[in-house]
């Protein structure tokens, strides 16, 4: 199974290392895909992100919600995991949010996030 996190960022840079370390830093058993849209930063936010995601894409509109969905069209998880670059999620984030879809009738879930 492949996961796919998408994180929508603008001007992030003093938080988006942070923020994909600790996504890579996940213990899990499945494939993870990290995949940053940027809405335009005018800071060092794309190169910090071409270093740990991959895929790192722009939108134009400028709003986390086509971030969002930006990052929906280029994903290729079977599972959408949403996150903001000023968060840092806890080491089984990712683990314990596509645990419950082994119950074939969740259709959607949410963990908890550490804002910075």
């Amino acid at each position: 199974m492949k996961v796919s996190v998408i994180i929508p960022t603008l001007n992030e840079e003093k938080n988006i290392t942070k923020n994909l370390k600790a996504i890579r830093a996940q213990k899990t058993d499945f494939e993870v895909e990290i995949i940053v849209v940027d809405g335009g930063s005018k800071d060092k936010t794309v190169l910090l992100a071409r270093k740990y995601a991959d895929k790192v894409v722009t939108e134009h509109i400028h709003t986390i919600a086509a971030g969002r969905h930006i990052g929906a069209l280029v994903a290729e998880g079977e599972i959408l995991v949403y996150t903001d670059a000023d968060t840092i999620p806890q080491k089984n984030w990712l683990r314990n949010i596509v645990s419950v879809f082994k119950d074939k009738k969740v259709v959607a879930a949410y963990g908890w996030i550490i804002p910075l």
